[in-house]
């Protein structure tokens, strides 16, 4: 979809595909790592994009959300998504990747960053297990 401030993408590729998940957890998931994928792309970056991609293979669902953003400092790799995240400002951000953490293990599955370009964006999003049932 095209909006004025950029350009959202969706590849998706299991969309009968059943997981485990209440709807509803599954929504804020996403709306975090949406929100955190807007708030990392530079507002002077002429071409904004987001990529919500889904994958199926072997290890279940991969969800990802691809920006083009400022990437992930290095030194914060490994707190991603289990610590709060001190900004430049000394305030805490970074709760909402805690609650995905959070809710995508207690539902089985793993957060992830897939990749990370310091200065050309990141891919943030989890795995989870393929659930029981179908779609119609």
């Amino acid at each position: 979809k095209k909006h004025p401030a950029g350009v959202i993408d969706c590849e998706l590729q299991c969309s009968t595909t059943v997981i485990n998940m209440h709807e509803e957890w599954l929504r804020r998931i996403l709306q975090h790592l949406l929100q955190n994928a807007r708030k990392n792309i530079p507002k002077q970056r002429v071409i904004k994009r987001i990529i919500i991609r889904s994958v199926i293979n072997d290890s279940g669902v991969e969800v990802q959300v691809e920006d083009n953003g400022s990437g992930i400092p290095v030194e914060i790799l490994p707190k991603l998504f289990y610590e709060r995240i001190e900004k430049k400002n000394n305030e805490l951000g970074g709760f909402g990747l805690m609650l995905v953490g959070f809710l995508v293990e207690q539902h089985g599955g793993k957060p992830k960053v897939f990749w990370n370009r310091p200065g050309e964006g990141a891919c943030v999003g989890f795995t989870i297990p393929v659930g029981e049932g179908h779609l119609d």
